[in-house]
């Protein structure tokens, strides 16, 4: 990291797993809103610039947006958007994720933007969570709350990460 040329803070913290050390990134953070990005997420160039356009001025707490896959090989995969909204949303109430969750189960943390100041209301994300502690925070996040939504791909996963949470399936 510090090799890389990118003008960033290397923390090092106690181990503890995926949602304690999210939370002393938030903790670390001094912006307003809060981005996510693991080892094996790629953040498409315009990600952030679509979240700001669509936040900007609203009341909503977060952003999503549909993502895209990396094989092993390294080619990306393109997947249809998996909600019916074909065009960046905002203004949708947390029923509304419910509804499109139900649909298609997806819901990618790295492809999210959420106020620094309703994590923290909050409590950030839920430590004693082995898993599922990103959509878990997501839900208290936009619960009574709206959010924004965008189907242009935002970032890739490297579904295929060996050692990655999402593949241990135990």
């Amino acid at each position: 990291i510090r090799d890389s040329g990118v003008d960033v803070r290397l923390l090092r913290t106690r181990r503890a797993n995926g949602a304690g050390a999210r939370n002393a990134g938030i903790a670390a953070a001094t912006g307003d809103w809060i981005a996510f990005q693991d080892a094996d997420d790629l953040w498409l160039p315009e990600h952030l610039e679509r979240a700001v356009r669509l936040l900007e001025g609203s009341e909503d707490v977060g952003f999503i947006a549909h993502c895209d896959f990396i094989r092993p090989d390294g080619q990306t995969v393109r997947t249809p958007p998996p909600w019916p909204l074909g065009a960046p949303t905002g203004g949708l109430a947390a029923d509304r994720f419910f509804e499109m969750f139900a649909r298609n189960k997806a819901f990618h943390m790295h492809t999210s933007v959420l106020r620094r100041d309703v994590l923290e209301a909050i409590g950030r994300l839920d430590t004693e969570l082995t898993r599922r502690h990103d959509i878990d925070m997501w839900l208290r996040a936009i619960h009574g709350r709206t959010w924004a939504y965008d189907p242009v791909p935002a970032t890739a996963y490297r579904a295929e990460s060996p050692r990655s949470l999402t593949r241990n399936q135990a």
